[in-house]
């Protein structure tokens, strides 16, 4: 009797049941029921949650649901709650649910929308491998080949980025913009090409679709310092097949005008081959940065295994090894900088000189024992540049030998070392300062006085002259009491026969 009643008797009745359990319970009765109430069930569902069950449907592949919940009337552009903002047919898409992705574009649903991570639907199919219908389905119902999401990048830099070249292919073929920056570094999509090791390939198709192979970066960067300092040979490789301009430097104010062959030789990593490559396409070996270094310094400053086969390279192509920067070092104090012993040893076995010196007058042995790498208990790099000719003597422009820098620094076995290859404790610098007075001027740091007491007692036993006098007629024990009051330093120059 209940089935015999007119439907519209029929859906109040269903209308006025008090949950969704209890409709669905009533369209389970038989097929006539279902058809009719079916629609009546979905409808109640966007009522009541907005239709968030189209986002479940979406994602696991429940077509037909999906369908009815259209058909109901529900937004197809619901997103989730919260921090996940996906929208049903970005979760389609993700899922490979081809005929859902259809039918959400059939019902309105937005081709351009992104999620909260800025990928839009065509970024989601190429990152989730989707075929090229699925592709091809998004653009026909008006997805946008150049749309910006995060830092004002476009789907081709997604797929550059994640590496699928396939997608890359798809949408210059398409008509994507191998021109278009993103707003983070005024990158183009060929640096991100030039990156990637294994990349060849996409970087000649970007440059044959229009790239501009010497493109700039905000700070100056081209896709071949990108590629060099990647340390991906096959895109360097590409990039100078396709006419990259191997000498071009970047901007003093960013990058300090460095080539690409600068970027290579300060990166890390193996690659026998690039700097060959580099070579043969003309690199400048002895190209300069703003700071007037050359490849061959920021090689050597790196201190990895690789190091000396690039130096070596270099060198064989007329790397200048007497070069300067603009302070007056060489690649020598680099090294020295860096306490590589074996770089030192072996650029001199190459030519360098011990007792070259900078603008400040400083030698490598200076260098060495001021560098924030040197450990004052292992003098192992002294050892050997003294054995390389370093004389101890050589002073500064301030008129100071090797043994000053050791005092600053409270370095006690250092100091040993260059007193037994005869550094000379009577030498007087511009102020008339012997080594002894310097431990009192070292205690006006943070030099501790017992290491200055210990001190002046080697040099003493060396035969300084403890009342030895400046220009402005001090003695050692005259700075103490002046200057510092240490008492047990003032101690150590009594006893040694100190005078005011």
């Amino acid at each position: 009797m209940f089935l015999s009643l007119p439907l519209e008797i029929l859906l109040l009745i269903a209308n006025q049941l008090d949950s969704n359990n209890d409709m669905l319970n009533l369209l389970l009765v038989n097929h006539f029921l279902h058809d009719l109430l079916l629609s009546q069930l979905y409808r109640r569902d966007i009522r009541a949650t907005g239709g968030l069950a189209l986002l479940f449907y979406s994602n696991w592949g429940y077509e037909s649901a999906a369908q009815n919940m259209l058909a109901a009337g529900v937004n197809a552009d619901i997103r989730g709650p919260r921090w996940d903002t996906r929208t049903a047919l970005l979760l389609a898409i993700s899922r490979h649910h081809t005929a859902i992705v259809k039918s959400l574009l059939d019902h309105g649903a937005d081709p351009n929308f992104m999620d909260n991570v800025k990928h839009g639907p065509l970024e989601t199919a190429i990152l989730n491998d989707c075929g090229e219908d699925t592709l091809q389905m998004l653009l026909d119902y008006g997805a946008d080949v150049n749309l910006k999401g995060y830092s004002g990048r476009t789907p081709l830099f997604t797929a550059i980025i994640a590496g699928k070249s396939t997608g890359v292919a798809f949408l210059l073929a398409r008509g994507s913009n191998v021109h278009a920056r993103e707003s983070k570094e005024g990158r183009i999509p060929l640096h991100f090409a030039a990156e990637k090791a294994g990349f060849s390939d996409v970087v000649k198709m970007l440059v044959d679709a229009g790239s501009d192979v010497n493109c700039l970066t905000e700070s100056g960067m081209s896709p071949l310092h990108k590629a060099a300092h990647a340390r991906a040979t096959d895109t360097v490789q590409a990039l100078l097949d396709c006419g990259a301009d191997v000498n071009i430097g970047t901007p003093a104010r960013f990058n300090r005008g460095q080539t690409a062959i600068h970027y290579f030789a300060k990166g890390w990593g193996p690659s026998k081959d690039i700097i060959r490559l580099l070579i043969d396409h003309g690199a400048d070996v002895n190209s300069r940065d703003s700071q007037q270094r050359t490849p061959l310094f920021l090689n050597v400053e790196q201190d990895h295994a690789q190091c000396q086969y690039t130096a070596e390279l270099l060198l064989d192509h007329g790397a200048d090894i007497c070069a300067r920067d603009e302070s007056g070092c060489t690649v020598l104090h680099g090294s020295a900088r860096q306490i590589s012993v074996k770089m030192v040893k072996w650029l001199c076995q190459r030519g360098a000189d011990a007792n070259w010196s900078n603008d400040n007058g400083e030698t490598p042995l200076f260098t060495a024992i001021e560098s924030p790498q040197f450990r004052k208990q292992t003098p192992n790099i002294i050892d050997v540049l003294l054995k390389l000719g370093a004389d101890p003597n050589h002073q500064n422009s301030h008129g100071q030998n090797a043994l000053y820098p050791t005092i600053r620094r409270g370095y006690l076995v250092p100091m040993q070392v260059l007193l037994e290859h005869g550094a000379n404790v009577h030498n007087k610098d511009r102020e008339g300062m012997t080594p002894i007075h310097w431990c009192n001027r070292a205690l006006m740091g943070d030099t501790l006085a017992d290491t200055m007491s210990r001190m002046i007692g080697l040099l003493i036993r060396y035969g300084a002259d403890v009342n030895s006098r400046n220009h402005a007629g001090q003695t050692p024990l005259g700075m103490n009491l002046l200057q510092t009051g240490n008492l047990r330093v003032r101690e150590c120059l009594i006893n040694a026969g100190g005078v005011e």
